[in-house]
């Protein structure tokens, strides 16, 4: 048999709703449209789901309340109400709009007649548009209405505030009979007569004086909603800000060491590769001011930054296989070492008994010792011929390689390490 009222949701509503569904989106609905069926007012309509708008519309309001009904999870509930000042008409048909103005919802109301005050003997009539939509998953409908133009449902007041001597609100004038809340519906809060107090509704304790000011901690002012406002346009200017918490970021050039095969998201490897200014602006910015920038390529040294091609390119610090250590500064422990220099392991001579003891000239001593201080790469053994170490339980010496004669051998200085990749932040 043949419904004869119902509802049902268009071809664009299905898939709007299926769309939301399958991006995580929802369906926003806002506005209801209601008509008489055309030129012979108050005719029977017969809307199908390619139906595309009402055949004649009357009237068209925002939705004043939407929400899913307590006892059905898959029932959307829509309300609104046609005014007072509205009327003169049938209404056959109604439709349930979203916020692009898209028909997503059509049905078959039965015929009703919205009179206007002189048409019903000077007695206020509004028209009460209840509309239950079944969905598979009503968390797909977005059930925000405008707040200010919201309006309490009947079950809501029942639940909340309950007349026990017939009270009835006169709007905001005045109330006849008594009004009751809380759990048990025991306190009074209106009665006629009297004008209810903060006392009454439970904010006595609340002081009088309010505040615009959104720095003051004062316990005994109320923030006015001009002072939540300043507060919640700062919050969403943070929130849009490209950096929203840049005092936990890390600045261009900054060195880090990591246990990986790649870089983590910011950070290229410290490799000494070539790349692009245009890339990595800010990183190219801080090469430039760090007084670390070689000026040619071929002059770079490995802690160092290079110019690339001078116009379009820079070349990185390459840390692969080194170890870092403390720039002198003047300190006069390495007075002759610049920033982002290289530096040779130093040359060590020794005998595996642990028993020998340095025996050689002071002349060639000293010039070992310069030598080191400031860093020199490049060893000649050839000149310390009269360097050698003596055991003090052997008769044989152990001298540098390059000796004649000689059993020792010697190396680089190198503790025990792990190996890590370095990146630089950019």
């Amino acid at each position: 048999m043949t419904k004869q009222y119902y509802n049902l949701l268009t071809k664009t509503g299905k898939s709007k709703l299926t769309n939301a569904a399958l991006l995580g989106g929802a369906l926003k609905l806002t506005k209801i449209k209601v008509g008489d069926g055309g030129a012979d007012e108050g005719k029977e309509t017969f809307p199908s789901e390619s139906t595309t708008r009402l055949v004649r519309e009357r009237w068209a309001g925002n939705l004043t309340n939407l929400y899913i009904d307590p006892h059905n999870k898959n029932w959307v509930v829509a309300e609104a109400i046609i005014p007072v000042d509205v009327g003169g008409f049938y209404v056959t048909e109604f439709g349930l709009y979203d916020e692009q103005g898209d028909l997503i919802c059509i049905g078959k109301y039965p015929s009703t007649y919205k009179p206007l005050i002189p048409q019903g003997n000077g007695t206020a009539n509004s028209l009460f548009l209840k509309v239950i939509l079944q969905v598979a998953n009503a968390s797909n409908i977005d059930l925000k209405v405008d707040l200010s133009i919201a309006m309490a449902s009947r079950e809501y007041v029942d639940e909340n505030f309950v007349s026990k001597s017939g009270g009835i609100f006169y709007g905001d004038i005045g109330v006849a009979g008594e009004i009751y809340t809380g759990i048990n519906h025991d306190k009074r809060v209106y009665h006629e007569g009297h004008k209810p107090t903060k006392f009454d509704v439970g904010l006595g304790n609340l002081p009088n004086v309010k505040s615009d000011a959104i720095s003051d901690n004062s316990s005994d002012k109320l923030a006015t909603v001009k002072a939540v406002k300043k507060v919640y346009d700062k919050v969403v200017k943070h929130e849009n800000a490209i950096n929203p918490y840049p005092q936990y970021s890390m600045p261009p050039g900054m060195i880090i060491s990591i246990p990986a095969v790649k870089p983590p998201e910011g950070f290229l490897k410290a490799d000494g590769a070539i790349v692009h200014r245009s890339d990595y602006p800010a990183l190219w910015a801080f090469a430039q001011s760090s007084g670390n920038l070689a000026t040619t390529e071929n002059k770079k040294e490995a802690g160092m930054f290079g110019p690339g091609d001078g116009s379009t390119t820079f070349s990185l610090p390459d840390l692969r296989g080194e170890f870092i250590r403390g720039w002198d500064e003047e300190r006069g422990v390495e007075k002759a070492r610049k920033l982002g220099s290289a530096q040779k392991g130093t040359l060590y001579s020794f005998d595996t008994n642990n028993d020998a003891v340095w025996n050689t000239s002071t002349s060639v001593k000293e010039k070992l010792e310069a030598q080191e201080k400031v860093g020199v790469d490049n060893y000649d053994t050839s000149d310390y011929s009269n360097l050698y170490l003596t055991a003090s339980s052997k008769s044989s010496s152990l001298k540098l390689p390059g000796n004649a004669g000689g059993g020792g051998y010697s190396g680089v200085v190198r503790p025990r390490n792990i190996a890590l990749l370095y990146c630089i932040k950019y």
